[in-house]
């Protein structure tokens, strides 16, 4: 039975029946919360007699990975800078915060969560307060980093996801490997007989979205197939994708409206045809349009996402597959490598890349529940 003693964030956020990153802006109080929600969260702090971390570190000494022992470590900060989608939230950036909140209490440490849709608007210490060391996650594909590595001042900070094309390193960098995200997203296609290959987006497609698109048409091209590329964008980004895509084998087409998108989408004649989404949410979002289309989903044409966000795809049959980007170990990687940072302030910057994997159709299923992480062995390891 939880008690006072050891009940943690996660336990609270699993009684609320609410996220782990829901439960930090509300202890912080850093982002809004609805009242219906407070209120559970509210309950379940007094159900399983919560002390927030910072609380409990202060009543004795305390020692872990990264820290000196004798005390109170200084907490660490998750900065998200620029505008995310959806009230400034997204799939992927919600399940990291849930993972870095697990990985920095495993690690002794404090995660405070902050956003910031422009860095000229506060000083760095208005935001993140006592903190020592950030993380910070940008929904800005080019320039963020130049420009946080001044408004830092300083301070450690790893930059978390993001783009791993050939740009200088302003700061540590731990992101999943997105050319290889591509690369085998067109594999699985192919594997399932498919001549035809599609990249499609129904958003601006650039930053990690690009780098997948290129490595998956090149991929594709080198094994002989026919790719298509669609995206949809506003009039006159044509020009643009055409020198991104200089040199590869692929027919692009940018298209207007969502529904452009769809239809060219549902006329291809080659069947059946692979169709990759770069992101699940995408595909989740496009799959009934496409069914409503006549386009047999599973027989017409396959399909595969990416960022593992299976939840998703709660409704869709047949189910996609999807590429599982391991935030944990991304997660984990980062909050090692800012403590690391924190004590090792001129040792070369690194770019740490983490591969994904396939899920196919089959296994997202039997995986919504089960995503489970060994911190005890992880945490052990040297690779900062």
């Amino acid at each position: 039975m939880t008690t006072k003693n050891n009940a943690t964030i996660a336990d609270v956020a699993r009684h609320a029946g609410v996220s782990t990153a829901t439960v930090s802006r509300l202890l912080n109080g850093i982002g809004p919360v609805s009242d219906q929600t407070e209120r559970r969260v509210r309950r379940a702090i007094l159900d399983l007699k919560y002390t927030p971390k910072r609380k409990r570190r202060s009543q004795g000494t305390l020692a872990g990975p990264g820290g000196k022992g004798g005390g109170l470590l200084p907490p660490i900060a998750f900065v998200r800078t620029g505008v995310f989608p959806g009230q400034n939230q997204s799939p992927v950036t919600e399940h990291l915060v849930e993972a870095l909140h697990r990985t920095a209490n495993a690690l002794g440490r404090t995660l405070t969560v902050h956003h910031i849709p422009d860095l000229e608007s506060c000083q760095v210490h208005q935001v993140i307060g006592d903190a020592k060391g950030v993380l910070l996650r940008s929904s800005i594909a080019r320039g963020v980093t130049r420009e946080a590595f001044a408004w830092l001042k300083g301070i450690p900070a790893v930059q978390v996801l993001g783009e791993n094309r050939n740009q200088r390193l302003w700061l540590d960098h731990v992101t999943p490997d997105n050319t290889q995200a591509g690369i085998l997203a067109a594999e699985h296609l192919i594997g399932l007989g498919c001549e035809e290959l599609v990249f499609a987006s129904p958003t601006q497609t650039q930053g990690v979205g690009m780098e997948r698109c290129i490595a998956f048409v090149r991929t594709a091209s080198d094994a002989g197939k026919t790719v298509r590329v669609l995206l949809q964008a506003k009039k006159g980004a044509s020009r643009n994708y055409e020198q991104e895509l200089e040199g590869l084998s692929a027919n692009c087409k940018v298209l207007e409206t969502r529904m452009d998108l769809l239809r060219e989408i549902a006329g291809i004649r080659g069947r059946p045809f692979g169709l990759f989404i770069p992101t699940d949410l995408e595909l989740a979002m496009i799959m009934p349009q496409l069914q409503m289309l006549d386009l047999r989903m599973g027989k017409d044409a396959h399909a595969i996402g990416c960022d593992h966000e299976i939840r998703c795809f709660t409704g869709l049959d047949p189910l996609p597959a999807t590429m599982d980007l391991h935030l944990e170990n991304i997660a984990l990687r980062s909050v090692r490598r800012l403590l690391y940072r924190m004590e090792h302030p001129t040792e070369p910057l690194v770019r740490i890349s983490v591969a994904p994997s396939v899920i196919t159709s089959g296994e997202v299923l039997s995986q919504q529940d089960s995503l489970e992480f060994d911190y005890g062995d992880a945490i052990s390891r040297d690779d900062v």
